[in-house]
């Protein structure tokens, strides 16, 4: 049975997404997001071409938000990227993709 009187949650601001960016980058690559810092990156991926070496896209989480990998002053990060607000959302580890274990396989 559903919740009638549950309110829907608003939708995120901009502002709200920049803020946890910055948090991220901080706590993940110990980078201080700064405006030009921020606008360097965005520039890098919407202005992609398919032949930058220091930014290429990696994966498509869903139909508005998309993961990048941005090189920034030798260190590779990689940024979620909301092309509805046009800013990054947030900075995910570089670790973090899951693999499957292999399966050996029987003689």
């Amino acid at each position: 049975m559903k919740y009638a009187n549950k309110k829907k949650r608003p939708p995120k601001t901009a502002a709200q997404l920049r803020r946890h960016a910055a948090t991220s980058a901080e706590l993940r690559y110990g980078v201080c997001l700064t405006d030009e810092l921020l606008a360097n990156i965005l520039d890098k991926i919407q202005n992609h071409d398919g032949h930058h070496p220091d930014c290429y896209f990696e994966d498509k989480q869903s139909n508005t938000r998309s993961t990048w990998i941005v090189t920034h002053e030798g260190q590779q990060m990689r940024v979620v990227y909301d092309s509805r607000l046009k800013i990054l959302v947030t900075f995910l580890p570089m670790g973090d993709i899951f693999e499957f274990p292999k399966v050996a396989e029987e003689p």
